[in-house]
């Protein structure tokens, strides 16, 4: 947390609340997720009049390209709805980089 809080991070998280036994569409809801953490992170970088990258926890490689390529759509497809967000997601291992291992 020093780390995080020397540096000004800001963690933004999106929970998906189901009622018991439904199913989810997991593919459909991480791609959801991660445009919806990257529209609020949109704005709070605009408002700040900043830059920042997205970047997640790693899951399969497949899984990863979807929502790099959502992202990418996002930012160079008919104008660029996340100008603050320099790249698209880049993805790590939570195993490996404390900083996706949140604490809280």
């Amino acid at each position: 947390m020093v780390i995080l809080n020397h540096h000004r991070v800001k963690l933004i998280g999106r929970v998906w609340v189901k009622a018991p036994g439904a199913g989810l569409d997991q593919w459909g809801a991480y791609i959801c997720s991660i445009q919806e953490i990257a529209q609020h992170f949109e704005r709070l970088l605009a408002a700040r009049n900043r830059t920042g990258l997205v970047i997640c926890d790693a899951r399969e490689p497949k899984q990863n390209r979807k929502v790099s390529h959502s992202i990418f759509t996002g930012k160079h497809a008919k104008g660029d709805r996340y100008p603050h967000i320099v790249e698209s997601p880049t993805f790590a291992v939570s195993d490996n980089h404390a900083g996706l291992q949140s604490p809280i």
